[in-house]
């Protein structure tokens, strides 16, 4: 067994490591396209992978981040679709060891429980200022897709019989607060960092992409819609959002999210509709990069496009 990193892998190799994440998150097969592997290979995309025998049996993907905050250069790894063929056992540690020794800051956001036990016994730190905003577009899919999640009989029953009166209620709420709120496909210049003009620009090339209003702009990704903006660069209002999730429920789009990294943030969320949800940071920090990254949180000037959760 031996766990390398690739620095520059081929399409081939992609397609493999997307496979393997298949095994556990089926969901992730409508995303696995050329087109997103060749935008991933020119966002500089890594895959670590362990091979046993020339076969890969796990994959972690790692996307380098480098962006000017707070007026220096704060450059970390975000980690992100750790798996391992089924029948193969304790290759996840190891390979997240490996990963610790390959990157001096690597952060991990939004992550499972069995990898949160992982992180805990390798001593990783927690950040816990962070908050993704959660609001329901299309209950039904929903349902389909996290009312297993549900321990009681009763909260799937009721789950799934609310699905249908909310849909009914949402999108006639949709269509009231949006109207003459226009929605048009998202643009580079409608941001002004040139790093996520041209990461945006790679990811129209195989996602939906959307702003309405001024400049309130989301991502729909696997069928999650995530907001682009920042706090500072300003969510919109009520009826920018109400555009939004009018256009992606007709995209089959499950629930929408915005990420909050303060609780002046949090508290915005309620009144824009989204439920507030902690959603903890793990990092490992060598060279004071991921503390900088926190305090670049700090200071509301990260969203989700900085972040492996938009690609």
């Amino acid at each position: 067994m031996e766990i390398v990193r690739l620095a520059r892998p081929s399409l081939a190799e992609f397609q493999t490591a997307g496979e393997i994440c298949e095994l556990r998150w089926p969901f992730l097969r409508a995303l696995h396209t050329r087109e997103r592997f060749e935008a991933l290979q020119r966002l500089g995309v890594e895959l670590v992978v362990a091979r046993d025998g020339g076969r890969m049996d796990g994959v972690c993907f790692a996307l380098p981040c480098r962006y000017e905050l707070g007026g220096e250069t704060v450059e970390w790894a975000s980690l992100f679709h750790l798996a391992t063929r089924p029948e193969t056992k304790n290759i996840g540690a190891l390979m997240m060891m490996r990963l610790m020794s390959l990157y001096p800051a690597v952060v991990s956001i939004g992550v499972t429980d069995e990898a949160t036990r992982l992180y805990v016994a390798l001593r990783w730190k927690r950040y816990d200022g962070l908050w993704r905003g959660v609001h329901p577009v299309d209950m039904k899919l929903m349902a389909a897709a996290y009312v297993d999640r549900l321990h009681q009989p009763w909260q799937r029953f009721a789950f799934r019989a609310l699905s249908g009166v909310y849909n009914v209620a949402g999108s006639l709420a949709e269509a009231a607060l949006s109207w003459g709120v226009p929605c048009r496909q998202w643009e580079p210049s409608s941001t002004p960092d040139s790093r996520l003009a041209a990461k945006g620009a790679l990811m129209a090339t195989y996602l939906g992409m959307f702003s309405s209003g001024k400049r309130t702009s989301f991502v729909d990704w696997a069928g999650v819609g995530r907001g682009l903006n920042s706090f500072p660069e300003g969510w919109g209002g009520l009826r920018e959002h109400a555009r939004i999730w009018r256009e992606f429920r007709r995209r089959g789009v499950k629930l929408c999210e915005v990420l909050a990294t303060t609780p002046e943030a949090k508290v915005r969320l309620l009144r824009l509709g989204y439920v507030p949800m902690a959603m903890p940071m793990w990092y490992v920090d060598k060279n004071g990069m991921a503390g900088k990254l926190i305090e670049a949180l700090k200071r509301n000037e990260i969203s989700y496009f900085h972040l492996d959760k938009s690609i």
